[in-house]
């Protein structure tokens, strides 16, 4: 079962803290989403450092940060980040191990 604490203490977790969002103490998805929106609303950080991130991050680590950005409420900013539709599948197609499961853990949404 993937769930929410091995989203955070994976890979995931440390991609949060590399954009200034340590999810660290976070228990739950909820709980997540609402330390995520409310790091945005000081000045846009959270949207910032994730295009910052994106921008440099590895092949595994990319859907990684675009699932983080779709679990925290900022789905349009994932999408505008694959540039193209069939982008964030192409990415995923390649994506294994502990960045898949990652991925999973935020499309599922299990606490």
């Amino acid at each position: 079962m993937t769930t929410f604490r091995e989203f955070r203490d994976g890979p995931a977790g440390d991609l949060a803290c590399r954009m200034g969002l340590d999810i660290s103490g976070c228990i739950s998805w909820r709980h997540f989403t609402d330390m995520a929106v409310a790091y945005n609303n000081c000045e846009g950080r959270l949207v910032e450092a994730g295009r910052r991130l994106y921008g440099i991050a590895s092949t595994g680590e990319k859907p990684v940060v675009c699932a983080l950005l779709a679990a925290a409420d900022f789905a349009w900013l994932a999408d505008e980040l694959c540039d193209h539709p069939t982008s964030l599948w192409w990415q995923l197609e390649r994506t294994c191990g502990v960045h898949a499961r990652a991925v999973a853990a935020a499309i599922l949404r299990q606490d």
